[in-house]
């Protein structure tokens, strides 16, 4: 497992090789600094295993809308998202501004292929 904290940001990168899932959570108002270990972590974290029989659980339930510079940050992690080959993909936020920033930046990458869901408990 991999833990973060930084002021009013934390983040988790837990990987479950029984269920085969890793589930990423993260919450807070990210800065330049900390997407940019975010996406380091995670880099690292999926070489450690065959990520094709894995699911992908992005839990953004408690994240914060992100500013312009910090979105152009997000677009290329859910570049890596899609780069790297999940067999599914799940983004858990009840918040509308947070799916739709999600979808927003998603629909520019081609091959965008996340279920969004509510809550993670039935996927872990």
């Amino acid at each position: 497992m991999i833990k973060y904290e930084n002021a009013n940001v934390t983040y988790t990168m837990d990987l479950n090789n029984v269920k085969k899932y890793i589930h990423l959570q993260a919450t807070g108002f990210f800065t330049e600094e900390d997407g940019k270990s975010f996406i380091n972590d995670y880099n690292k974290i999926v070489k450690t295993f065959s990520t094709n029989d894995y699911k992908l659980i992005i839990d953004a339930s408690e994240l914060k809308a992100s500013t312009p510079q910090v979105a152009d940050i997000l677009e290329v992690l859910l570049r890596r998202y899609i780069e790297v080959p999940f067999k599914q993909r799940y983004l858990v936020s009840k918040s509308i501004t947070t799916k739709s920033q999600f979808r927003r930046l998603g629909s520019q990458i081609p091959g965008w292929d996340v279920e969004y869901v509510d809550d993670a408990k039935s996927l872990l």
